[in-house]
């Protein structure tokens, strides 16, 4: 059985991923804190059948969404990195996770 998503690794995820590019800038490491926050409670409680990309990259562009008011252009931009976090995230709790 998968591991059940957690807050250390949802945190090494999306500040590996660094997808706005602020932690490259000089930002603060805890600069996702709210994000990664959003994340693990919408993925938490999903079985780990349902951790996959179908069900990852809407949750994903919500929290940016709601976080960073990107325009529609701005998403299609940030898509290939929002899809390696939802890799990422499958990779690790997902059906077929060997950890």
């Amino acid at each position: 059985m998968p591991p059940r998503p957690d807050l250390e690794s949802v945190q090494d995820i999306l500040r590996t991923a660094d997808i706005e590019g602020l932690i490259a800038k000089g930002a603060p490491a805890d600069e996702y804190e709210p994000e990664e926050a959003l994340l693990l409670g919408a993925i938490q409680h999903l079985p780990s059948t349902e951790i996959h990309p179908a069900t990852l990259i809407p949750i994903l562009e919500g929290i940016w969404h709601k976080s960073f008011a990107p325009t529609e252009s701005d998403l299609v931009t940030r898509r290939p990195a929002l899809e390696s976090v939802a890799a990422r995230i499958e990779h690790y709790f997902g059906q077929h996770s060997q950890y």
